[in-house]
């Protein structure tokens, strides 16, 4: 059934994400990620960069901002449901399940849509739509899941950010 939502969402969500993503979508994986850093690094004026890897990421997802996100663009109660569910499913560790009240479990087959839908945007559109605009030169986003590479022109863009 995961499979199936999350074949829906990618339907929905390829019109929106951004190019400078590459985690986990159809066509994308770390060697087009790679190769964008390359040609930005050798052919944009790149002074700075800056290192992102948010650690424990799907732990530190906030549920109530993903759904919100989510019923942006999806208004199916019965999908918004089941999504909703597991967001918040448990694991079993040692024979015991343990339910956590914040993030969204990880393993699962729509767990990476999740994750890309959450950083489009927290991240993605945070950087195009407030960073880019205030800056003096020129920036660039490469991101692969929950890493990704700022790449400025300036120090203080970089600094700034």
């Amino acid at each position: 059934m995961q499979k199936a939502v999350a074949a829906l969402l990618n339907a929905i969500y390829e019109q929106d994400f951004l190019e400078c993503s590459y985690g986990f979508r159809p066509g994308r994986g770390q060697r087009q990620a790679l190769n964008e850093v390359g040609r930005v690094v050798c052919r944009c004026p790149t002074g700075w960069v800056l290192e992102i890897d948010i650690r424990s990421y799907f732990d530190s997802i906030v549920r109530s901002a993903l759904a919100e996100m989510i019923e942006k663009r999806v208004n199916d109660g019965s999908v918004l449901r089941l999504i909703q569910k597991w967001i918040k499913v448990g694991v079993i560790e040692d024979g015991k399940l343990l339910v956590s009240e914040t993030g969204t479990g990880q393993g699962q087959p729509i767990s990476p849509l999740l994750a890309n839908i959450y950083l489009h945007y927290i991240l993605d559109e945070w950087f195009e739509e407030v960073v880019k605009p205030r800056l003096k030169g020129e920036a660039h986003e490469i991101r692969f899941a929950d890493d990704a590479i700022l790449c400025f022109q300036h120090k203080e863009d970089a600094e700034r950010c």
